[in-house]
């Protein structure tokens, strides 16, 4: 069994946030949904004093399940159009961002249709092969493991002087 050296809680949360953000970004590249990079690169964390947080754009959910058809509000939104022409560029798409956006306001984006041929259904499980039960209960165990192992090297410290 390898030794285990535990750490503060401030280096614990920085270098498991610090992993699952690496973690997100590839999961995009993986699933062939990193286009231009805005996205994923979004992705950041900060520490808290009860661990840490995990923040991406606004938008980042659309790319687990698809856009949804739109509402009156946001069917003329101008930087979903401007984020449009240039996610097509990037694609190669030649097809006008305007066509696009209209399709999308009207049926939702393939994922969210279930058509996206490289997802079967409507999910592209892009963050939730990521964040998930399993990855909830490692991250308890690896933090309650390394809180043990603290205290009782405090403990055997005291005992020992």
């Amino acid at each position: 069994m390898a030794d285990f050296t535990p750490i503060p809680d401030k280096i614990f949360f920085t270098k498991t946030a610090k992993k699952l953000q690496s973690d997100l970004v590839q999961s995009f590249k993986d699933k062939d949904m990193y286009v231009t990079g805005n996205t994923a690169m979004s992705i950041r964390y900060e520490i808290t004093s009860k661990g840490f947080r995990v923040l991406g754009a606004s938008y980042i959910e659309v790319n687990e399940r698809g856009r949804p058809p739109a509402n009156d509000s946001s069917r003329y939104d101008p930087s979903f159009l401007e984020k449009l022409k240039v996610w097509a560029a990037a694609r190669g798409i030649t097809i006008p961002a305007e066509a696009i956006r209209k399709a999308i306001n009207k049926k939702g984006t393939l994922l969210w249709q279930g058509k996206d041929p490289r997802f079967t259904g409507n999910k592209s499980e892009v963050i939730t092969d990521i964040v998930n039960k399993e990855f909830i209960e490692k991250l308890k165990d690896s933090y309650f493991k390394n809180k043990l192992t603290l205290y009782f090297t405090d403990l055997q410290s005291i005992i020992l002087k």
